[in-house]
């Protein structure tokens, strides 16, 4: 009677079941960062970095699995289902990481040409703030060892959220230049630029955006039209402006939970996500 082969126990590890638990713990990472899960949006960068790291990982032990296997001719099975998982496997972090690095680049650009305008310009990160908003924050963070700053750039490891454009030279054309590069801008201020009624159509883009200041602009009812779809914003600062009442009412209207001021920006407003 031919012996039967031995059954194969759930905690027999495979090169199978080991491509597959690597595809499961990527698609972990990935909505885990996606919806926000177990504060993974709180370390830009890192999950990603985790997903490849977890890929270098198995191609070392199925390589040193494989050579082994050939020195003691042990059976090494790879089947042809395997090889096409592992290319799955291998494919999502790998395009992951060139979106993120895509994305980085782009901010790191944007970031490049505001401060090469000159002028009193200011970018602020994310990690530059906790998460009362207070800056700087209470104790010194950093988005990652300076090491891997260096290699991959601040930029892939952190966002940025703040923008301050105050007396500089900054027009439509250069407004829609860098706010491309800065999606996730929670604060903009563009107070006492060269912005017109035009410029703001590129905010929509802006989703986070809950500060707006447009104080000692050219802005126009027409300008403030474009805002009607910015639905978390909060605070919209149009002193001396040619902004009407019944543009101010519009806007009010649109945006019931936005406070309209006709203030200049004042310190004391920083802990509700203002500026300083």
């Amino acid at each position: 009677m031919p012996e039967s082969k031995p059954k194969r126990r759930w905690y027999h590890i495979t090169p199978d079941r080991l491509i597959i638990g690597l595809l499961a713990m990527e698609g972990f990472l990935f909505l885990s960062e996606w919806f926000q899960w177990f504060a993974f949006n709180e370390r830009k960068g890192w999950t990603v970095l985790i997903a490849v790291a977890a890929v270098c990982l198995v191609a070392v032990v199925m390589l040193v699995w494989l050579v082994v296997s050939l020195l003691f001719r042990w059976r090494f099975q790879f089947s042809l289902r395997s090889l096409v998982v592992l290319v799955v496997a291998v494919s999502v972090p790998c395009c992951w990481l060139a979106v993120k690095m895509r994305d980085a680049q782009r901010q790191r650009r944007a970031v490049e040409a505001i401060r090469k305008a000159g002028g009193w310009a200011w970018v602020g990160y994310d990690y530059e703030f906790d998460r009362f908003g207070n800056f700087p924050p209470s104790q010194e963070q950093e988005p990652a060892p300076s090491w891997l700053r260096d290699l991959l750039g601040v930029d892939f490891f952190a966002e940025v959220e703040v923008l301050l454009l105050d007396d500089t030279d900054f027009g439509d054309a250069g407004l829609q230049q860098v706010v491309g590069g800065l999606t996730n801008l929670q604060c903009l201020s563009l107070s006492k630029t060269q912005v017109t009624d035009a410029g703001l159509e590129h905010l929509k883009g802006l989703t986070n955006l809950d500060t707006l200041a447009l104080n000692d602009t050219q802005m126009t009812d027409e300008g403030l039209a474009h805002l009607k779809g910015s639905v978390r914003l909060q605070y919209l600062y149009l002193g001396n402006t040619h902004v009407t009442d019944k543009g101010i009412e519009g806007i009010r209207t649109a945006l019931p939970n936005c406070e309209v001021l006709e203030s200049p920006i004042v310190r004391s407003t920083w802990g509700s996500n203002a500026f300083p």
